[in-house]
């Protein structure tokens, strides 16, 4: 049962007493409103980034609420990251439409499918390093990938108006930090190094840097690239 005292404990209390959550809390938001201005012009495969928003807006919402009543919120977060798997790989999917290319990025959705499910289902629900490091390294992969198409499709000039530039770079920054994190979240966890809130700290400026390059590119819907 949710406790409104331990709600109210957690969103006007402990968010104040750790900016690092406050950050991953507020940043969630910022995509959810931009695709709320840009409703009306959002087209083609940037329609999947409103999805997206909603994931993002939701998984902070609920996992908050878990963390507020002291429940683990690992598994939430796990099912959060099968969702941005399969909406973000949509994404490119329907951004590029290259055969040689959609190859390349459904290989790198199943096995990041594969590991996450391997986490959830084979494993304690717990985040680790396996599947983490993982999608993370995949999305790299595919990012790099996709800059390569980007740099063959577009002139320099127009980059800033490329919807799929904004949302690859913020994937890029975003994926390439947790990839490292999740290498030594082990270590992280280890109450004796006690390495939880500067690992908290980088992933805080992390998903911020994502979710406002996903604003950016939100944001250029109205540009037809």
């Amino acid at each position: 049962m949710l406790n409104k005292e331990i709600l109210n404990e957690y969103f006007f209390g402990y968010l104040f007493d750790h900016p690092n959550g406050a950050i991953e809390f507020l940043s969630g938001f910022v995509p959810l409103i931009y695709s709320i201005v840009y409703f009306n012009s959002v087209w083609k495969y940037s329609k999947i980034l409103i999805f997206y928003s909603i994931c993002i807006f939701i998984l902070e919402i609920w996992g908050s609420i878990y963390a507020a009543n002291k429940i683990s919120n690992h598994l939430i977060y796990l099912v959060f990251y099968l969702f941005e798997t399969v909406l973000l790989s949509i994404f490119y999917l329907k951004a590029i439409q290259k055969p040689k290319y959609m190859f390349y990025i459904i290989i790198i959705l199943l096995i990041s499918l594969a590991s996450i499910l391997y986490n959830i289902f084979g494993n304690t629900p717990i985040l680790d390093n396996f599947s983490g490091s993982i999608q993370s390294l995949s999305f790299v992969i595919l990012t790099l990938i996709c800059y390569y198409f980007i740099l063959s499709k577009l002139e320099l000039s127009s980059l800033k108006n490329s919807i799929l530039f904004w949302i690859n770079t913020g994937n890029l920054i975003y994926f390439s930090g947790r990839f490292f994190i999740c290498l030594f979240l082990i270590e992280v966890l280890d109450p004796k190094i006690n390495g939880l809130e500067g690992f908290w700290a980088i992933m805080s400026c992390l998903l911020l840097i994502q979710r406002v390059f996903l604003a950016i590119g939100i944001s250029k819907t109205k540009i037809i690239n």
